[in-house]
């Protein structure tokens, strides 16, 4: 599954195999947000391309740990701590407690409330409780994401640059750490760092780049599986053509890669 797009069903498997097992009123707490997100978080992934396994490991893994798995859409905590915080937009009295975390990604503040509210076509500022139904916590949540392009590092594995964009930090990383690696066994994820691909490298990844290039009509003169000079210019007119960031590295599953992939198979089937 490591290469191929996700369908709902995937979605759908990893979250519920991701949660965490709780009883008591928690653990019908969790059932209920579960609900929410297996009704609206799949179709609203796909659209917004959160939609190979190593996008949707990350992205799982980060709403499982800000919802405490997937137990609450709302902070525990009373937001008083967020009083006087400027950064946030909470100017007002009384704004930290209204503006407190809320959906399975904690928005918080007022300025989030008001832009994403905006953005979303929702009155959040004056009616923050809108973000505890499931269908406007998931849309906030994948529109946050898109926001902070979580896709890219995603893409490159990067669970601490995932992690500070959410959080502003590293809190809970290993909690994040632990969810990753939950869903990415569900959905075929490889957990080592995937191979970055560049200038001097060799290999069996080099020499199918190669022969990739070569079906677009690059050329990469032998196909010798050595990354060398001429490899290194089919690659960054590659990324130029397609709009894609031109610095002549490829890393094994990300943009350069699939793209590679993507319009050979597409390209094989006219």
């Amino acid at each position: 599954m490591a290469n191929q797009q996700l369908t709902i069903d995937d979605i759908q498997r990893a979250i519920s195999a991701t949660a965490p097992r709780v009883r008591g009123r928690k653990g019908q707490k969790q059932q209920k947000v579960i609900a929410g997100l297996l009704d609206h978080m799949p179709q609203l992934m796909l659209k917004n391309e959160i939609n190979t396994p190593l996008r949707a490991a990350h992205f799982i893994a980060q709403i499982a740990h800000e919802s405490d798995g997937f137990c609450t859409n709302e902070e525990y905590a009373s937001g008083r701590a967020y009083e006087g915080r400027k950064d946030l937009g909470n100017t007002k009295p009384g704004y930290g407690v209204l503006y407190k975390g809320r959906a399975v990604l904690q928005c918080t503040g007022y300025y989030n409330y008001k832009f994403y509210g905006n953005l979303l076509d929702l009155d959040l500022v004056g009616r923050p409780e809108l973000l505890l139904e499931a269908e406007h916590s998931c849309a906030f949540t994948v529109a946050y994401w898109n926001q902070h392009k979580l896709n890219t590092y995603a893409d490159n594995n990067d669970i601490r640059k995932v992690t500070r964009k959410i959080n502003g930090g590293y809190n809970g990383l290993r909690d994040r750490m632990h969810y990753f690696d939950k869903a990415s066994k569900i959905l075929g994820v490889r957990n080592d760092k995937p191979a970055l691909l560049k200038r001097g490298t060799k290999g069996a990844d080099v020499k199918a780049v190669q022969k990739q290039l070569i079906a677009h009509g690059y050329n990469v003169g032998i196909v010798d599986g050595d990354f060398g000079k001429q490899t290194d210019r089919a690659v960054r007119v590659f990324q130029s053509d397609r709009g894609l960031k031109v610095d002549g590295k490829i890393l094994v599953d990300g943009v350069t890669w699939r793209a590679l992939h993507s319009e050979v198979e597409a390209n094989g089937a006219h």
